[in-house]
């Protein structure tokens, strides 16, 4: 008969938890809602903070991509867990409109009176 294996005690693992950043968490709130009342609510969510405390942030951050937008072009700089800085620039083009001539629908179930 085989030996019985010894069993060790295994210590608990440890979790490392971070919060995002707060530009980290309004680029996520941005892309889930356009309604700032719900981004200020996502942003305290993934922060763990209270909606008041992030609300003039996160609408400073709104006015300034609201600007972006306007002019046509959306940036996003996100700094990674180094501390690199990672910019990301979505500039949108206008695109050229295609004209197709409308259809026409015939009729097949009427006939035509007979001359």
């Amino acid at each position: 008969m085989p030996p019985k294996a010894q069993t060790r005690e295994m210590r608990p693992l440890r979790v490392r938890h971070e919060p995002p950043t707060l530009e980290e968490a309004m680029f996520a709130a941005q892309g889930l809602t356009d309604d700032v009342d719900q981004q200020v609510h996502i942003v305290a969510g993934l922060m763990e903070l209270a909606a008041e405390d992030v609300r003039p942030q996160v609408e400073k951050l709104v006015a300034s991509t609201a600007r972006a937008i306007a002019q046509g072009r959306s940036v996003a700089t996100v700094e990674s867990r180094s501390g690199a800085p990672r910019t990301v620039v979505v500039e949108k083009t206008r695109r050229f409109k295609v004209s197709v001539p409308p259809r026409t629908v015939i009729d097949l179930t009427r006939r035509a009176p007979a001359n």
